[in-house]
């Protein structure tokens, strides 16, 4: 049985469906096993030794949310959906491969469900910590991905890192590839 609206007002007012929701909106990448344990622990808090947390009820509240509960692998019976988008030539490199929590962010930026934050010392980037590491930055402007800074991104930002943004961030008048994202996997399209 699904939740009703009071029950999933419950659920989303519970401490770790808070956070979750506050990541996201910070476009902070969440991987799907983060979000469903998230999910299942206000679930848990908001129904203390009832036996709510479904597999339907998790998805209900991840749907609620706009999160992507489970990334499947290419081997499995069915096919993995392939997000589609650009990414800056020179960018490929360094978001292709087979990583989680690098693919979940940049599925965000390509569904647009990546709020992130202004990239300092630039006009119109924006950028969210991948994996929610800090220090590792996926830069994009609206759906195309520029590319990746490594460390903290402030206004008080080492030389190296300051001068590292600028190049990635002139990336947006860059020639752009088409982009696939399947499962985990990030790759040329």
């Amino acid at each position: 049985m699904s939740l009703n609206g009071t029950q999933l007002r419950k659920v989303l007012e519970q401490d770790a469906a808070k956070d979750l929701g506050r990541k996201l909106k910070n476009g902070i990448a969440v991987s799907p096993e983060e979000a469903k344990s998230k999910i299942t622990r206000a679930i848990e808090a908001a129904f203390p030794g009832e036996s709510r947390t479904t597999e339907s009820n998790v998805d209900q509240v991840a749907k609620h949310i706009d999160v992507v509960l489970k990334i499947k692998r290419p081997d499995e019976e069915d096919e993995a959906e392939v997000d589609t988008g650009k990414a800056a030539k020179d960018a490929m490199e360094e978001i292709r491969g087979r990583d989680a929590k690098m693919a979940q962010a940049v599925r965000m930026v390509f569904k647009e469900t990546a709020n992130g934050r202004s990239a300092p010392g630039t006009t119109g980037i924006k950028h969210i910590h991948v994996g929610g590491n800090a220090k590792l930055n996926l830069l994009f402007k609206g759906k195309v991905v520029l590319g990746i800074v490594n460390g903290h991104m402030d206004r008080n930002m080492a030389p190296t890192v300051a001068s590292e943004a600028e190049k990635v961030a002139g990336r947006a008048r860059q020639t752009t590839v088409d982009v696939e994202v399947e499962g985990n996997e990030v790759r040329k399209g």
